[in-house]
Formats: C-alpha cells, sequence, structure tokens
C-alpha cells in the first residue's frame, strides 16, 4: 500500500465470537473505518453468542466452512487479510487465488494460543499488529522466530466508539456507590482478587454494592468455585453477578457505576490492553486497575486513573476509597481520561492510525 488514501480493503479473520474484548475491538475497528471511507468486513469461523456486538456494522459474516472463507479470498474483493490470532486462516490464504497482504494481530494473553508465532514466517505475514507496547515486547522476547522473520510489530491501541460508549444518566438514582468488574471468569482477569477486594470493602463500607459482569462461558467448576469464593468473602447479598450482558448494555451499566459514585475495578494479573478500561472511561467512569502489561499503559496512575500492584488488596482498596471520597480527584481523573480518548482512541483516530500502519 503507498498511502493511507488507497483505503484497502480488509477482511478481519477470528476463530470465534464470543462476547469479549476482541469482538469490541473489532466492531469499533470496523465502524471506525467506515467513518473513513474504507469499509471492512469481519469473518468469525464460530459464534458462540456474540454476533449481537455486531448489530448495525456491514460487512459481519459467520463463515462455518473453509469453503466459504474461500470464496471471500478468490472474490477478488480483498486487498489485506488481518487474522486475530487465528492460525488456521494461513493454510486456507495459501490455497486461494489472493495474492494480497497478511496482517497478523496478536491479542491474546494466553501463551498456550500463541504458539503459532513460532512458525510464523511460514504463514505469509509480512506484519505484526498489536494493541500496546507491551504486547509487542512480550513477543519480541517470547518469540524470536519474529524476530528472525524480520517482521515490524506496530502499536495499533484498540479503539472505542465513543458515539456509543458515552455517559448517559441512568433512569433511577441508585442507592449505593457500586464498584465494578467485568470480565471473562479466566485466570489471567485474577477474578478472585477482585472478591478478596470487594469483601475486605464490604467489611469497612455497608454503603457499598457490587456488580460482577462475565462468566456465562465458563465451565461449571469454574463457575461452582466463583459461588464459593462469593460466600467465602462474606458478599452473599451485597454482589450482583451478571453472566452474560449484551454489548449494547455495556453503556448504560458503566454510566449507572459512574452516577452512583463507584467505579471499575480490572485485576487482571497479565493483561494485553484492557478494553473495558477503556469503555468504562469512555462513559465518565473511574477505573482503579493493576498495573499489568497494557493496562498499566493505559490507565496512568494518577492521571487518568488510580493504580495498584497485581493482587495488593490493601493498595486496591486505598485507591477504590480514595476515588469514592475525594470529589476532587474523581473529577480530575474522569475529565483527564475523556480528554485521552478524544486524542487516541476515538475509533475513526485508531482507524486512521491502522492505515496507517499498513501503508507504512
Amino acid at each position: 500500500m503507498s498511502s493511507v488514501a488507497s483505503n484497502p480493503r480488509i477482511l478481519f479473520v477470528y476463530q470465534i465470537c464470543s462476547l469479549g474484548g476482541v469482538e469490541s475491538v473489532l466492531r469499533n475497528r470496523a465502524v471506525g473505518l467506515a467513518r473513513l471511507g474504507a469499509p471492512a468486513r469481519i469473518a468469525v469461523l464460530e459464534d458462540l453468542g456474540g454476533g449481537a456486538t455486531f448489530d448495525g456494522v456491514d460487512g459481519f459474516e459467520g463463515v462455518r466452512d473453509e469453503a466459504r472463507l474461500r470464496e471471500i479470498l478468490d472474490s477478488g474483493t480483498v486487498d489485506v487479510v488481518a487474522t486475530i490470532d487465528t492460525p488456521s486462516v494461513y493454510p486456507v490464504v495459501a490455497r486461494s487465488r489472493f495474492r494480497g497482504r497478511v496482517v497478523t494481530e496478536v491479542h491474546s494473553n494466553n501463551f498456550a494460543n500463541l504458539g503459532y508465532l513460532e512458525r510464523i514466517a511460514d504463514s505469509g505475514t509480512d506484519l505484526l499488529i498489536v494493541p500496546s507496547a507491551f504486547e509487542g515486547e512480550l513477543i519480541r522476547r517470547e518469540y524470536p522466530a519474529v524476530t528472525a522473520a524480520k517482521l515490524p510489530i506496530r502499536v495499533v491501541p484498540n479503539p472505542v466508539d465513543t458515539e456509543l460508549f458515552r455517559f448517559a444518566p441512568p433512569h433511577a438514582r441508585l442507592p449505593s456507590p457500586l464498584i465494578a468488574w467485568v470480565g471473562r471468569l479466566e485466570p489471567q482477569k485474577n477474578w478472585p482478587h477482585f472478591l478478596a477486594v470487594a469483601g475486605d470493602l464490604a467489611r469497612r463500607r455497608p454503603d457499598l454494592g457490587f456488580v460482577f459482569v462475565g462468566g456465562i462461558a465458563a465451565t461449571q467448576a469454574v463457575k461452582d468455585e466463583f459461588r464459593e469464593r462469593v460466600r467465602a468473602n462474606d458478599l452473599m447479598g451485597r454482589l450482583r453477578w451478571v453472566p452474560s450482558l449484551a454489548f449494547a448494555r455495556m453503556p448504560a451499566l458503566y454510566s449507572a457505576v459512574a452516577a452512583s459514585g463507584g467505579c471499575l475495578v480490572p485485576t487482571s494479573s497479565f493483561e494485553p490492553f484492557g478494553m473495558t478500561a477503556l469503555e468504562a472511561m469512555a462513559c465518565r467512569c473511574p477505573v482503579v486497575a493493576a498495573r499489568s502489561g497494557g493496562l498499566g499503559e493505559l490507565v496512568e496512575d494518577g492521571v487518568n486513573g488510580l493504580g495498584f500492584s497485581v493482587d495488593d488488596t490493601e493498595a486496591a482498596v486505598g485507591a477504590i476509597v480514595r476515588v469514592l471520597d475525594d470529589g476532587a480527584l474523581r473529577a480530575q481523573l474522569v475529565n483527564s481520561a475523556s480528554a485521552r480518548i478524544r486524542e487516541r482512541f476515538e475509533a475513526r483516530a485508531v482507524a486512521r492510525g491502522y492505515l496507517e500502519a499498513l501503508a507504512a
């Protein structure tokens, strides 16, 4: 691609479609590219219930077999194939008549899913895109095959659609501040630490409520462990568990938490980016987050949020109490976060950066 103005026709391919961060990224990226006059297509190989995330977004398709993906690739309507941690696409591309560029995006925080990078030289990839500097350094350190293949790595942050994710006053005033957590029940998300923090806060502050969103796709054993930890932390009756919440309803959740005087508390121990933190900040919801990988880059301690060391319950509780009780600090963090999002993470701006990465 010689210039951004060439508006390459991009096909994004992802292996699964559930209610997660990558789905949000692809949805927002498609929105941003469309606003720049460069509409993209999105193909998912398996829809596990996240298809509604793309309601109202043109170009989304569930591709159930290789034949349909081959048909798209052979159609001559695609200039760039961007795979997101989906190495099964490489042989399909190789067998097709597609002669455009192959870009690999790495968003996973699970080493078990990143082994394909050891064979990246055989994939046809000529560019890697990552959402954070942390993820780029991780790849360089752990996967020397990427360096050996002399593949450039470009950082393009995840976008947020600020026309959708914005503060909207809730219809009713909540009786108490809400402390929220959003994500999958996965080890890297470190959800048990949130329950420990919530338990500590519950003992100190009877005025607080807690909401935990996510976990519908977890195994029954993990769900049982979750319930046991809720009991062990004396949170029965204090914590509301919402196993699944539609993408379109997330802005209302973050707005309600913001209006209540509460905050979002991501506790990840290993995080490539931190999409929930970005979405919350776009809705003027304060964020108190673990300093973990890309999450530590996104939430700058004392600037647009507050941070704490991974698994440091005392520090997390102290930071949350500051956000709850210090109105001036709260306003400063929220206003700074809003300004930063307009500058760096709005969907159109990030889409422009994506096109620039392709053209470099």
